[in-house]
């Protein structure tokens, strides 16, 4: 078996080839190590405090991990874009 983990600045649902993992985090807010087999999974990071992933989902092969020396897969909060504002017309 093989183990990742996905950090994020927020709390998220890791999902492996489609299929929900549980959260990111623990109960005390540290990153967890999610079991899955070996070989190639998209990973995806689904965020709980409303934000959108940068770089959800991704392709990844696994191969050599452990509990204690997983797989980081690092996902990241997408730039938000200003809001359209009426005020903003061009003349």
């Amino acid at each position: 078996m093989e183990f990742i983990r996905c950090p994020c600045p927020g709390l998220g649902k890791v999902f492996v080839d489609g299929d929900e993992q549980g959260a990111n985090k623990d109960g005390a807010g540290e990153v967890r190590a999610v079991l899955c087999g070996p070989g190639l999974h998209e990973i995806a990071l689904e965020c709980l405090i409303g934000r959108k992933c940068a770089n959800s989902p991704q392709q990844v092969d696994l191969a050599g991990t452990s509990p204690v020396q997983p797989k980081e897969v690092p996902f990241r909060c997408a730039k938000r874009q200003r809001a359209h504002c009426p005020l903003d017309r061009h003349y």
